[in-house]
C-alpha cells in the first residue's frame, strides 16, 4: 500500500481532470471544424436555394449553436436571369460535421438598380 508522500509523487491524474481534458478536446475540435467548414456550407446551401440564379459577392457570418451546430447568415448579391438583381439574407443551422443544413429564414431585401 502506498504512503501519502509516494501518492502525491505518483504521475497518475484524477479522474474528474481527465474527464475535464477529454471535455475540452470535444469542445476545441467542435469550434475548430465549425467555424472552417460551416461558411462554405452555407454558402453552398444559398446557392443551392437560389438556383438557377447567379450569385455574386457572398459574405458569411458563422456564430456557434447549441454543439454540434452553428447558425451561418449568408449575405449575396442575387442577379435573375433578365438582368434584376437583389440582396439575399438567409440564415442557415449547419452542422459542419456532416454537412447538414436547415434554412432558418430567407429575406429577399429590395432590388439594387
Amino acid at each position: 500500500m502506498a504512503t501519502v508522500a509516494q501518492r502525491s509523487t505518483s504521475t497518475h491524474i484524477p479522474r474528474r481532470r481527465q474527464v475535464a481534458f477529454v471535455a475540452l478536446v470535444l469542445v476545441a475540435l467542435w469550434l475548430v471544424v465549425g467555424f472552417l467548414r460551416s461558411p462554405s456550407i452555407g454558402a453552398d446551401a444559398l446557392a443551392a436555394f437560389e438556383a438557377p440564379r447567379t450569385i455574386s459577392s457572398a459574405t458569411t457570418t458563422t456564430f456557434p449553436a447549441i454543439p454540434p451546430f452553428f447558425i451561418v447568415q449568408v449575405q449575396a448579391t442575387v442577379t435573375e436571369t433578365g438582368g434584376a438583381s437583389y440582396t439575399s439574407a438567409q440564415f442557415f443551422l449547419v452542422e459542419p460535421f456532416t454537412g447538414w443544413t436547415l434554412n432558418l429564414s430567407g429575406v429577399g431585401l429590395a432590388p439594387s438598380a
